[in-house]
């Protein structure tokens, strides 16, 4: 009310606007959305902290190539019980949700550097160019240099 009522003119809602949109920013942030989803259940919120930290070293290390076995151990779980386990938790498997952070990274220097998609490949942890190109292909429909040449398209524009 101190917002609406401070202004005297018809911009008054426009405060009250951003403070609704920063709002609804906080509620659509994935991680807020894991953070409400936790169960109460004890075991259940073990495992959901045991594979956020997990998740959070793997983003920070996408690049490493961290096994699934390496992973497990990080957890504490054998190599099968983590995979189902990880499956629940991300709704992906452990290799796939290790490839789409890498294609992420990639995206990311695509759109930030100059760098030849080959150096990209490497630094992202891809072990050569045809395994980015055919990842790259199956989640945006195009190689990664087409996708690189629309970018720069459109910042010409």
């Amino acid at each position: 009310s101190d917002l609406y009522f401070f202004y005297t003119s018809s911009i008054k809602e426009i405060p009250i606007f951003s403070n609704l949109l920063a709002v609804f920013g906080m509620l659509l942030k994935t991680e807020y959305e894991q953070d409400i989803l936790v169960s109460q259940n004890d075991k259940q919120r073990d495992i959901y902290i045991k594979f956020k930290g997990l998740t959070e070293r793997l983003s920070l290390h996408y690049a490493d190539n961290i096994s699934m076995e390496e992973a497990a151990n990080y957890v504490g779980y054998s190599k099968f019980h983590f995979a189902r386990l990880f499956k629940e938790y991300s709704g992906m498997t452990y290799y796939d949700y290790q490839t789409s952070l890498k294609i992420k990274a990639v995206v990311e220097m695509l759109s930030e550097t100059d760098l030849q998609i080959s150096e990209i490949a490497l630094r992202c942890g891809f072990n050569n160019l045809t395994s980015l190109s055919r990842n790259f292909k199956k989640q945006y429909g195009c190689s990664p240099s087409t996708y690189r040449h629309k970018l720069r398209r459109k910042k010409d524009l």
